[in-house]
């Protein structure tokens, strides 16, 4: 959104870092990450960042380059299908080994999420992933409003030490200036009570202290198979030490907002009354 800015649908004047929206209301009323601003989403392995991230960049509908360095193209596309079509990941996972619904579950996607752009490096530099904003700017006329880098750990380095993690979280940091995006990264917490995934992470939790360069740092815990919790551990700007129930439906992939739903169903049953 700053260097580009003479290829946008943006005049000069409406060129400005944006704010990333999260897709549940009850977060986002307390959490709203502005363009250039690094989130740390902490957490065990499996408890849900990847199905978070995905959440937020399809039902945003901010331009997202989403790259996905720990999760491969099939799961990542099972798990869109289902959010696009609302079928079970069973069975969606059943039928992608045919051409016919790969691709029939391919346009699904493409019309459902125009928004975003999926990427599957291995272990890509943050010079790469710069590339890859780039390219995809190109295209669109204008830099992303999200990028997602899912996990951290994938991510090149000159070594496993504190001091080449503390350059990559200074690199990253520097990639959401550059572009004026909001820059999701995942990592996974080290070993300690949250290692298990049902204990809210703490701010210190993150291997090599990725709290010092981001502004924002959300800790997601599962303490039942129906739930993620997510705890706003730092927040740049707002409030922290907050605490946030989403449904899990790990079926069809989707992480809904309580609240929300329970507003929906009371405007429902208003119309229908």
């Amino acid at each position: 959104m700053l260097w580009a800015a003479t290829a946008t649908r943006r005049s000069w004047t409406d060129d400005r870092p944006q704010r990333f929206v999260l897709p549940w209301p009850s977060v986002a009323e307390w959490v709203a990450p502005m363009g250039g601003q690094h989130m740390m989403l902490l957490s065990a392995p499996g408890v849900g960042k990847t199905t978070f991230a995905l959440n937020a960049a399809a039902y945003s509908g901010a331009a997202t380059l989403f790259l996905s360095m720990d999760t491969d193209a099939r799961l990542v596309t099972e798990q869109l299908a289902a959010l696009a079509t609302g079928e079970d990941r069973a069975t969606i996972r059943r039928r992608l080994a045919r051409p016919l619904w790969q691709e029939s579950y391919a346009r699904a996607i493409r019309r459902m999420f125009p928004h975003l752009v999926l990427d599957f490096p291995t272990a890509p530099e943050v010079g790469d992933v710069a590339d890859r904003a780039e390219a995809v700017t190109e295209v669109w006329g204008t830099t992303p409003d999200l990028i997602v880098l899912d996990v951290a750990s994938n991510l090149a380095r000159q070594g496993d030490d504190y001091g080449s993690w503390q350059q990559l979280w200074s690199d990253i940091q520097r990639l959401s200036r550059v572009f004026g995006s909001t820059l999701l990264v995942a990592h996974h917490v080290k070993e300690g009570p949250a290692a298990g995934g049902t204990v809210a992470p703490s701010l210190n939790d993150g291997q090599y202290k990725p709290h010092q360069f981001a502004e924002i740092v959300l800790g997601l815990h599962a303490p039942s198979p129906a739930e993620v919790t997510v705890t706003v551990l730092k927040n740049r700007g707002g409030r922290k030490d907050l605490r946030f129930g989403l449904v899990a439906d790990l079926a069809h992939a989707q992480l809904r907002d309580p609240l929300a739903s329970l507003q929906a169903e009371e405007d429902l049953e208003g119309v229908l009354a």
